[in-house]
């Protein structure tokens, strides 16, 4: 009798062990990437490009299918690769425009024939969003949309 009590108290004590060993490999392989992704988020919202709409600058003229569009840019020392510049026509096609990166306090005028190559798009424009393109590290992450507007 004392040894079967010994065996179940044994298969206890290892499956503890197992148990508590797994959940140190899940932790050590899950955190660096929750890690990693909550820093790339940060470094995202600090990137701080959006579309300027005080100025007048950012518009659409559909006689000639002209987007304007003035990208500002706070001060912030994340490193830019480049702007995408996603404009969408009333038929909900949406294209990118590939914009070089600007410093950090500038603004600078993009203008773009959205029925010209490379967006072609066949309807009018009615939104234009900002999207920053970090480099991090040897490679770059494209951000999530900074900031949509609606062409008026």
């Amino acid at each position: 009798m004392k040894k079967r009590g010994m065996e179940a108290l044994v298969a206890t004590v290892l499956l503890v062990l197992i148990t508590i060993a797994a959940v140190g490999i899940v932790w050590g392989a899950v955190m660096p990437l929750i890690k990693t992704s909550i820093e790339t988020s940060q470094k995202c919202m600090d990137a701080k490009v959006g579309i300027d709409t005080q100025k007048g600058y950012t518009s659409y003229n559909p006689v000639t299918k002209i987007v304007s569009v003035m990208i500002s840019r706070g001060e912030s020392d994340v490193a830019l690769s480049r702007i995408d510049l996603k404009i969408t026509d009333n038929t909900g096609t949406s294209k990118i425009v590939n914009v070089t990166a600007i410093a950090s306090n500038e603004d600078v005028t993009v203008t773009q024939n959205i029925s010209e190559s490379p967006l072609s798009l066949k309807g009018n424009a009615t939104y234009v969003a900002v999207i920053p393109v970090l480099t991090i590290g040897n490679g770059v992450h494209v951000c999530s949309v900074s900031q949509e507007v609606p062409l008026a």
